[in-house]
């Protein structure tokens, strides 16, 4: 039944009253208090269907993320997280250094086929939409690196592992697939952590303090601010983990 409470907290979600204009009785309705949500560093408030009209949500946080790739970076641990974060509402500018926005890479496609290690094969090219020199780590939220070819080099540029340090000691999430671990393990940041990456490279996570976390490859680890997976058959995990740490709820 309709009380005239409910008419009321109605009529002010149709006249367009933002969620921290919301009377605390109507947050209260569905756990804890909007000021409690904030404050354990979740960002986006999902509130269930009790009001007379079925599918009004609390919009999410658009996060800005900042995705570092490079030339033989994998293909598809370039393409897929880039394109999947904007596709949940997320601002992603992938930056290499030594380009610019609008100039590309190519990548690599590495798959499992049998032999003793990963295959290779040419990949498609990836424009670039933001200049690496021009950012401001500051202003991002997040940090996300492609594995492949390209760590190994972009590790040897101390702008790189500057810019690592920063979000690592700043506890902003950073997400690592695969080759990505050389970076975190060239930054020194990693001291402590459960790391997972490319089985290869676990002996440069166990040099650099961390744990190797021995995973199925389509699996992945959180320990903050770290999230981290073998290769991309795990981009479903490893999203969803990550997409968590940004303090992104996607509810049915």
């Amino acid at each position: 039944m309709r009380t005239a409470r409910t008419n009321e907290n109605a009529a002010m979600i149709r006249g367009g009253v933002r969620p921290a204009q919301l009377p605390v009785r109507v947050v209260r309705r569905f756990g804890a208090p909007l000021q409690n949500r904030q404050r354990d560093g979740v960002d986006c408030v999902s509130i269930r269907r009790v009001f007379p009209f079925p599918s009004w949500r609390l919009a999410m946080a658009v996060k800005k993320i900042l995705f570092l790739t490079g030339d033989f970076a994998e293909d598809y641990e370039t393409m897929v997280p880039f394109q999947a974060l904007q596709a949940v509402g997320h601002r992603v500018d992938a930056v290499c250094p030594g380009k610019k926005a609008g100039e590309r890479i190519k990548t690599a496609i590495h798959d499992f086929e049998g032999d003793q290690t990963y295959s290779e094969k040419p990949g498609h090219q990836f424009t670039l939409n933001a200049t690496f020199d021009d950012i401001d780590p500051a202003s991002y939220d997040a940090l996300a690196i492609a594995g492949g070819r390209a760590p190994e080099y972009l590790r040897l540029d101390p702008k790189v592992i500057e810019l690592v340090r920063y979000f690592a000691n700043a506890r902003k999430p950073i997400a690592a697939i695969c080759h990505a671990a050389q970076l975190l393990a060239a930054a020194e940041v990693i001291r402590g952590k459960r790391i997972s990456a490319y089985p290869a490279c676990a002996p440069e996570v166990r040099l650099a303090g961390g744990e190797y976390a021995d995973i199925a490859i389509d699996d992945a680890v959180t320990d903050a601010p770290f999230v981290t997976a073998p290769a991309w058959p795990a981009h479903p995990a490893w999203l969803k983990q990550f997409l968590a740490l940004l303090g992104t709820r996607i509810e049915p």
